[in-house]
């Protein structure tokens, strides 16, 4: 007989080195070890042999279900089933384990076929977590936005399919909403392995080189944490961020009216400035807006990047980039620009530094001056 006709692919590639081999005791039990993969797989758990079985189909309400449990003939093949598995690793498994065994060849077949047919048992059965169900909860429209339901959800997925779960969410991203996904996100991140990591990390890195889709890099940045962008591919980070550079350049936002009409992508990086490989890039493109004297591209810098961008800067002291900064601020505080004016003070009460020494002066001096009304922007479409 070929065995390798009698089997399933998978288990065929677990014994197949071994058996050619005419390893026949080590073909046996490479089949028992890939048999309990099988187990843990489907129900989270981390146990093997005899303790691993027990606890998979034992008990009134097993992890791992051979049928539906209605009716005494349901319960009946279920214990069963449960003592099949418990009898293969007693009388198979553990004997070959814990001593010198020698198995013929006939041995061998007869013990990898039962095993074939009781995997066949088990990949029908239904264990207690469905990916697919599960990924329904996460898009769910009823999400509970909270840390702790994110948190309690994560708990539910058996660690070795947790990175799966991870990337079937990030690839399905754009069916979700951004800020309910970042908390699932957060809570699976936090238990994943830095292998894991690692993969997930090369899983966006190959989209966002690819993607044209603004939508795409606005979930990619804001679904993970901050420090998440720096384990990203060098030339996927230099991408995006350009992108990113380029909506900031073209930014504008509109006060009295509350509309962003250009740059809605740029403000979706506002908390990365600090990580970006193009920091400087971004901070010179800022300064630019805030030293033109267009109202609405001031105001874009204003409402989305005020913040990132006197922390970033509070670290440079020195730079030129920190002295233009300053002699921008002071500028308009003199000709008594209120935004500005209250742009110094949140510096110096929040960051102190170098921005208390340079512009204290100026603060304890400021007129204000009633601006010019410009509304020529109010009709320009969202982008």
């Amino acid at each position: 007989m070929d065995l390798k006709t009698g089997l399933a692919e998978p288990l065929w590639a677990t014994i197949e080195t071994t058996y050619e081999s005419r390893n026949y005791t080590g073909a046996i039990l490479d089949a028992m070890y890939y048999l309990g993969d099988i187990i843990r797989e489907k129900t989270g758990l981390q146990s093997d042999g005899v303790a691993l079985v027990g606890q998979a189909l034992g008990g009134k309400s097993p992890k791992l279900k051979v049928n539906k449990l209605q009716t005494e003939s349901d319960r009946n093949i279920q214990k069963g089933t449960e003592n099949l598995l418990l009898g293969l690793y007693q009388s198979i498994r553990n004997p070959r384990s814990h001593g010198k065994h020698v198995d013929t060849k006939e041995d061998a077949d007869a013990i990898i076929l039962f095993i074939n047919y009781l995997l066949k048992i088990i990949g029908g059965a239904k264990g207690t977590f469905s990916k697919s169900d599960f990924l329904d909860r996460v898009f769910d429209p009823s999400f509970v936005e909270k840390n702790r339901y994110a948190e309690l959800l994560v708990e539910r997925i058996p660690p070795k399919q947790r990175l799966d779960v991870m990337i079937e969410v990030y690839r399905r991203k754009e069916e979700g909403e951004i800020d309910k996904l970042q908390l699932f996100t957060r809570a699976l991140l936090a238990k994943l392995e830095e292998d894991e990591i690692s993969t997930l990390a090369e899983v966006v890195s190959q989209e966002l080189s690819n993607t044209d889709s603004n939508e795409s890099v606005r979930f990619s940045t804001k679904m993970f944490p901050i420090q998440f962008w720096t384990r990203l591919d060098e030339s996927t980070k230099l991408r995006s961020e350009n992108r990113y550079l380029k909506s900031v350049t073209e930014g504008e936002y509109i006060t009295s009216s509350r509309k962003c009409i250009k740059g809605a992508l740029g403000t979706w990086c506002a908390g990365h400035l600090h990580v970006f490989l193009m920091r400087d890039d971004f901070l010179w493109a800022l300064l630019a807006k805030l030293d033109f004297s267009n109202t609405n591209e001031q105001d874009y810098v204003f409402e989305y990047f005020t913040g990132p961008l006197l922390s970033t800067l509070s670290k440079m002291q020195g730079t030129a980039l920190a002295n233009f900064a300053t002699d921008i601020i002071q500028e308009h505080v003199k000709a008594g620009d209120k935004r500005f004016y209250e742009l110094a003070g949140h510096a110096v009460r929040v960051y102190k530094g170098f921005w208390k020494d340079s512009l204290k002066e100026s603060i304890d001096k400021f007129q204000e001056v009633e601006p010019t009304p410009d509304d020529s922007s109010e009709d320009l479409p969202f982008d």
